[in-house]
């Protein structure tokens, strides 16, 4: 699974764009970011490790998260004094989206929507049937 990465002003990794793997290989000096990189992209590639929604709540939407939860989380992985107000922080997988910017972070489980949607037009299965065929379908596309 690939995954998008932009970092821009967090420690010292001041701009960054990539398209990370399930492997990948960082290699730079001492102090340039790489073990900050690994550990980003160790919780926003999981985010539901560390960001649980509502199980009561819609999952038709997007979840925010203040920066009190977002330096939680970073605390855990020692990473929290990289952030600061300049930070922008967005990963885009094809079951998932965060961005962190402005204090808030946003979790877009883009998969669990698309489900949701599924089960919403089950309710009238006939008259939903060609519509649930084709949204089936555009969960398999690459």
């Amino acid at each position: 699974m690939k995954a998008t990465l932009k970092i821009e002003n967090f420690g010292p990794i001041k701009n960054l764009d990539v398209i990370l793997k399930n492997v990948n290989v960082f290699i730079g000096p001492q102090a340039s970011g790489k073990s900050a990189l690994a550990k980003i992209f160790t919780i926003l590639k999981s985010p539901r490790k560390f960001f649980i929604e509502d199980s009561s709540s819609n999952l038709q939407s997007t979840f925010t998260y203040s920066t009190d939860k977002i330096l939680e989380i970073f605390k855990l992985f020692n990473i929290d004094s990289f952030l600061n107000p300049e930070t922008v922080i967005s990963i885009e997988y094809e079951v998932h989206k965060i961005s962190i910017s402005n204090g808030l972070l946003v979790y877009d489980p883009k998969l669990f929507n698309k489900l949701q949607t599924i089960l919403e037009l089950e309710n009238e299965y006939e008259l939903n049937q060609s519509r649930i065929c084709e949204s089936i379908s555009q969960l398999f596309k690459p």
